[in-house]
């Protein structure tokens, strides 16, 4: 009996083989993980509260004049520009 390179492996019956089992979980597996992962994706709005923070602190500061400057933006270190709270 010849074996195709494209269909697994087989027993006398005709069913499939464990390790055809296997790989079919495994990739089963994965595409659920990938699955929660997009799904993560499209649900969470904020990944790392930095994200929020690094934000909403500077521009307040820059409306109301007062309030938390993050360090990114304080002129020590002016690392980020105000020019993408603006």
């Amino acid at each position: 009996a010849r074996i195709s390179r494209f269909r697994p492996p087989a027993d006398a019956n005709g069913r499939k083989t464990s390790s055809a089992r296997s790989t079919m979980s495994y990739q089963r597996a994965f595409l659920v993980l990938v699955i929660a992962r997009a799904a993560s994706a499209v649900v969470n709005i904020v990944h790392d509260c930095d994200e929020t923070f690094n934000f909403w602190e500077p521009l307040h500061y820059l409306v109301h004049g007062h309030g938390l400057q993050t360090w990114e933006h304080s002129p020590e270190f002016a690392l980020r520009s105000y020019l993408y709270l603006g």
